[in-house]
This record gives C-alpha cells, sequence and structure tokens, in this order.
C-alpha cells in the first residue's frame, strides 16, 4: 500500500483515502474514548484507576454536548455539588439529554465513512482491507462497544 501511494497513478485515490479512513478511525475511537467515563464505567476504572480520576475540564464531546443542552440552573448546580457528588450529577444530566446515543449516531456516520473508504481501497488493497476491518472490530470489542457499534 506504501508503494501504491509514491506513483503518481494511484496517489491520488489511495493517499487521500487512507488520510480519510485514518481520520475516521480516530475521530470513531475519541468519541467512543470520550463516553467511556458515563457509560463505560468498569472499563475507564479498570484503565484510569477510578472515576476519580477523570478530569471535568478537559476536552471531552460528551461534555461539550451536555453542557450546550444544560439549562443554567443546571449548570450552577452541578458546580455547586461537592466533588463526590458532582460526578454523579452529572451522570443523571447524560443520561436524561441521551448524551451516549447522540455520540454514537455520529460515530454511525463516521462507520459509514470507513466502509465507503475501504470500498474505494479494496481494490488491490483486498488483504490489507480485511485485516483493517479485523482490527477496527477487535477495538470496538475490547472497549466494550461490541452490541452498540456496528462492526466493518
Amino acid at each position: 500500500m506504501g508503494y501504491r501511494c509514491f506513483h503518481a497513478k494511484y496517489a491520488n485515490v489511495d493517499c487521500e483515502s487512507i488520510e480519510k479512513l485514518g481520520e475516521a478511525f480516530g475521530n470513531t475511537f475519541q468519541y467512543l474514548n470520550d463516553l467511556e467515563p458515563f457509560s463505560q464505567k468498569t472499563l475507564y476504572k479498570k484503565h484510569k484507576g477510578g472515576i476519580k480520576n477523570f478530569d471535568l475540564g478537559r476536552k471531552n464531546i460528551a461534555l461539550f454536548l451536555l453542557y450546550n443542552r444544560t439549562s443554567e440552573d443546571e449548570k450552577v448546580r452541578i458546580h455547586k455539588e461537592k466533588e463526590d457528588k458532582k460526578y454523579d450529577g452529572i451522570v443523571g444530566l447524560y443520561k436524561r439529554y441521551n448524551i451516549e446515543q447522540k455520540v454514537l449516531n455520529e460515530v454511525k456516520e463516521k462507520v459509514s465513512e470507513i466502509k465507503e473508504l475501504l470500498r474505494v481501497l479494496s481494490a488491490g488493497n483486498g488483504e490489507w482491507v480485511k485485516a483493517f476491518r479485523v482490527l477496527f472490530n477487535y477495538a470496538l470489542k475490547e472497549k466494550g462497544w461490541g452490541d452498540k457499534v456496528e462492526n466493518l
């Protein structure tokens, strides 16, 4: 595949598709990673050591979407919560506003994009595309999303 990217005959199609594939793959798993503290609590604790290590000030698509949907009263109430209650309040709002599904809808779009890119790349790269699918599906399973995100 690398050879093909450095030859003019293939460069426009394969290299551009690979770049887009990498971006879609990265976005997909970043979105799922951002949901982990709220939807995959056990897995999050396993990797991070506990919810207490979650930084509410970090960039996170779930928190961004939640912040944009909550009322001013809800925001004030969360900020006033004691530190040990703040997380539970956020999870309650996360569930009320169905943030998981909103992010999973974004993931679904990325997976569709990945499928189309793999279709384009499959000509002459069948084994590589097959290996990529295996990797993607394995990562979904390992991250605990195999039942909520469609496999490739």
